[in-house]
């Protein structure tokens, strides 16, 4: 039952005259409080990054890398520099003149170079995006390249054994860069390998068989200091891993434009501008309110099937789906066909350990094998395996033993017949003795 109030004014008993409508804001007022609470929680909470023990190297004091320096600071002393590092000759090729201007000026660089390349070789551990430990890597290739330049001295010179020496100077610098580095230090690992190469096979003809056997020596030697594609990608995956830590601890990657601006590129140009900015939004939001440190772990563990896998003969392209998060993709790329020029370089080797057998062998019975099996154990303790897929590498000999063909089935992982690529690093063809190195021009006159 209603009652009337003085003034003609109607209530109802216990508030049941209340507006309905302050009831539904109040309601969606209370809701959207917890909503903001929730997120600024798990917004906090997803930011909090666990403690990552990332194992480091320790670095000798009397590193390689440091006679390296000191030899790149030499060379900027020098009056004339290697032939290698002029503009392209053309057909004129490179003159004796200017191999021996280089030779002459560079003997207090090859000193350094190779008092270098007698000491243990660590690259110091990276692990913040700030660093640049990596401004070391084409002081290095500069240092082959005049190194190459002084063998061409020796080779011009009638000195074949010294042009021998100096560019397996040149490949051991090469082999053991990468120790203590990730993929970039490997890669520049490989590239200084593919320079001291570059003239070394001309050479094997030409030597003794005391020269032969001393070079047989060293490239065992060498080979048993090579850096495997595994170790580098282990320490790749450290690096990574300390600077997504980086990352995800700077301030401007915790809110939504700094993820937008340093996180999110433009991958799809079909998209107009309001749906690419609504899409860098939506993936900003994603980011800033995932877990970090379940994002850490999985990129890690991702990044380790890589690792794992190279444990394993090269068998081609190798593709494991990221996780789904940014910081994946930024390292991503890199992971997928790193081990190309690693397989090169491997299959090269093996290839000219093999040529270096079998001008051994012709030596002593003035022909060249039927198969690769007669070279041990006299000249190979074992016949080396393709590192480009498992297989043996191809070998036949022609015209009576006074020629043959070697090869690896190079990165292509397709039997040729021997056609080669343009290079040993080329993914298309044959990795071929002989045709390893350049066929650079050189010219024996002033």
């Amino acid at each position: 039952m209603k009652s009337r109030e003085p003034g003609g004014i109607t209530s109802a008993k216990h508030g049941k005259g209340r507006n309905p409508a302050w009831r539904i804001v109040g309601r969606l007022v209370f809701m959207i409080s917890v909503l903001v609470i929730g997120v600024f929680w798990r917004y906090h909470r997803s930011n909090r990054i666990d403690v990552f023990n990332i194992p480091t190297h320790t670095v000798p004091a009397d590193n390689a890398w440091n006679y390296y320096s000191r030899a790149l600071a030499a060379s900027k002393m020098m009056n004339h520099r290697s032939p290698y590092d002029l503009p392209n000759v053309g057909d004129n090729g490179f003159t004796l003149r200017q191999f021996s201007d280089c030779a002459k000026d560079a003997g207090p660089t090859i000193q350094l170079f190779q008092e270098g390349i007698g000491h243990a070789s660590v690259y110091p551990a990276v692990r913040s995006v700030k660093s640049n430990a990596f401004t070391g890597f084409s002081g290095l290739r500069e240092l082959e390249r005049i190194n190459l330049g002084v063998a061409g001295y020796y080779e011009l010179t009638g000195q074949p054994g010294k042009a021998m020496i100096t560019d397996l100077d040149g490949i051991e610098a090469g082999v053991k860069a990468p120790k203590g580095g990730g993929l970039m230090a490997g890669l520049v690992g490989a590239a200084c390998e593919a320079i001291a190469e570059s003239r070394l096979e001309p050479l094997l003809p030409r030597l003794s068989a005391a020269e032969l056997k001393s070079t047989a020596d060293r490239l065992n030697h060498i080979a048993s200091d090579r850096v495997s594609y595994a170790d580098v990608l282990q320490e790749e995956n450290y690096v990574c891993t300390s600077t997504e830590i980086e990352i995800l601890r700077d301030p401007a990657t915790k809110t939504i434009g700094g993820v937008t601006t340093s996180l999110i590129m433009d991958d799809d140009d079909k998209l107009t501008s309001w749906k690419q900015d609504a899409h860098k939004w939506f993936a900003s939001v994603q980011f800033l309110l995932a877990d970090k440190s379940t994002m850490l772990r999985a990129n890690y563990e991702w990044r380790q099937q890589y690792v794992e896998d190279a444990h394993k003969t090269f068998h081609g392209p190798v593709k494991i789906n990221p996780p789904d998060n940014l910081l994946a993709t930024l390292s991503e790329a890199g992971l997928e066909k790193g081990r190309y020029p690693f397989a090169a370089r491997d299959a090269a080797m093996a290839v000219i350990a093999t040529e270096v057998a079998l001008y051994r062998f012709k030596l002593d019975r003035s022909r060249f094998p039927d198969t690769l099996n007669e070279l041990t154990p006299a000249y190979m303790s074992v016949v080396p395996v393709d590192p480009c897929g498992g297989a043996p590498l191809h070998y036949r000999a022609a015209a009576g033993g006074k020629e043959f063909t070697l090869y690896s089935i190079g990165l292509d992982l397709k039997d040729n017949g021997g056609a080669t690529g343009r290079s040993a690093s080329d993914e298309v063809g044959d990795i071929v003795a002989g045709s390893i190195s350049r066929k650079t021009h050189l010219i024996g006159k002033h």
